[in-house]
């Protein structure tokens, strides 16, 4: 059976606990692809909500819809670089991290693209533990042979790599979530053992959202105490407003059927906890 492809916008309002009564009401769906454009998935929106980023099948290649203009447009081709690939908050770039095998072996890379002319610097060059990108304050962040490191993009052109202390992140390592605060690293497993995946921090850096496979996706706090269960959302990701209200926007991809596989836009309105 053909599947589709789409992703929402939902709002929540959080409070010390999320009400377990929600209201939620679909104002519209809008195809932003066509079938016989190809299959797309994990869309993300830029800061300034004017375009959408997405890849394609097995995270092959990065794609950029304009909202305004209604074109699509191939950013690159590369194997892998839809897996948690970041957007900087000024919008001008994107960070991934892609691979090759070389005799049976797999190397990663990761990458920065300039979004304006498209440009690719290699940032770390076929290492063979090398996580996904997180981009943090002005910095990017990752974990090489389980070593936290970062690449400040905001005062420097040289793109020096340092370990010197930055700003808490998350990754997943060993399909567990592991917590990042300076030189510091450990394991969060909020509802035990299992598969945990896209760990994503609040822009506040106070909450945890993430998906268990299998079961559902939840926010937690940071000692792992769940807070609330938002249903199943594959690839979710907050609002970059980081604005510091009790008020944010979740992104989600999600599967349904028999509509043949596109991107769409699922837009949500009346959006209220009571």
């Amino acid at each position: 059976m053909k599947k589709t492809i789409y992703f929402t916008l939902l709002v929540f309002l959080m409070m010390a606990i999320l009400p377990a009564q929600q209201t939620l009401k679909v104002e519209r769906i809008e195809a932003l692809t066509q079938k016989e454009q190809g299959e797309f998935s994990f869309p993300k929106l830029t800061p300034d909500g004017s375009k959408v980023i997405f890849s394609g099948p097995k995270f092959t290649g990065l794609f950029m819809f304009d909202l305004e203009k209604r074109t699509i447009e191939t950013l690159n081709n590369e194997v892998g670089a839809g897996y948690e690939f970041q957007i900087s908050d000024d919008g001008q770039f994107v960070v991934y991290r892609s691979f090759t095998f070389k005799k049976g072996r797999k190397f990663y890379s990761l990458k920065k693209q300039n979004l304006l002319d498209r440009s690719v610097s290699v940032l770390e060059k076929e290492s063979r533990e090398l996580s996904p990108p997180r981009l943090v304050n002005g910095k990017i962040i990752y974990l090489r042979n389980n070593t936290p490191l970062k690449i400040d993009i905001s005062s420097s052109p040289q793109l020096q790599k340092t370990t010197t202390s930055f700003s808490r992140s998350v990754f997943v390592r060993k399909r567990t979530i592991v917590l990042v605060e300076g030189d510091r690293q450990r394991e969060l497993k909020p509802l035990g053992e299992g598969i945990y995946l896209w760990p994503r921090l609040s822009p506040d850096g106070s909450k945890l959202l993430f998906t268990f496979a299998g079961d559902g996706t939840y926010i937690s706090d940071l000692e792992g105490n769940i807070l609330t269960r938002i249903g199943y959302a594959n690839a979710p990701v907050w609002s970059p407003d980081g604005n510091g209200l009790p008020t944010w926007w979740i992104m989600t991809t999600g599967i349904f059927t028999p509509i043949p596989k596109s991107l769409f836009l699922l837009w949500m309105a009346n959006k209220k906890f009571s």
